[in-house]
C-alpha cells in the first residue's frame, strides 16, 4: 500500500470543499452587494424626503422601475458574453485533460467530461441569449 494514499484523499476532499466554498461565497457576495446597492438608493431617497428637498418624480420612477425590473439580468448581451466565457472555459478544461492524462490516465475521462459539460452549459447560455434577443426586441 502506498504510504501517501491517505494524503491524496484528503487533498481531493479539500479541493472539492474549496470549490464549493468558493461558489457559495461568490453567490452570497453577489446577493449582498445587490441588496446594499438597493438599500443605499432607498436610504438616499428617504433622507432627501426627510430634509424636505424637492425630488424629481422621474428619479423616483426610475428607482422604482429599476427595483422592480432589473434589466441587466435579462439582457441578451450579458447571456452571450457568459456563454462565450463558459464555452471557452470548457474548451480549456477539455484541453487540460490531455495534459492530465500524462500524469494519471484514470483522470483523463472525468476531466474531459467536465470540459464537455461546461461546453454544453455555455452553448445553452448562448442559445438562451439568442432566444431572448429574437423575442424581446425593444
Amino acid at each position: 500500500m502506498d504510504p501517501t494514499a491517505p494524503f491524496h484523499s484528503v487533498a481531493a476532499a479539500l479541493g472539492v470543499l474549496g470549490f464549493w466554498l468558493f461558489l457559495g461565497v461568490t453567490a452570497v457576495t453577489g446577493i449582498i452587494t445587490d441588496y446594499r446597492k438597493k438599500r443605499f438608493a432607498s436610504e438616499t431617497l428617504r433622507a432627501a424626503i426627510e430634509r424636505g428637498q424637492a425630488i424629481d418624480p422621474a428619479i423616483v420612477a426610475a428607482m422604482v422601475d429599476s427595483a422592480k425590473n432589473d434589466a441587466s439580468a435579462a439582457d441578451p448581451r450579458n447571456l452571450t458574453v457568459g456563454g462565450i466565457i463558459c464555452s471557452a472555459a470548457g474548451v480549456g478544461v477539455a484541453i487540460f485533460s490531455f495534459f492530465i492524462e500524462r500524469i494519471s490516465e484514470r483522470a483523463f475521462y472525468p476531466v474531459m467530461g467536465g470540459g464537455v459539460i461546461t461546453i454544453c452549459v455555455g452553448i445553452g447560455i448562448l442559445i438562451a441569449g439568442r432566444y431572448l434577443q429574437n423575442t424581446h426586441k425593444p
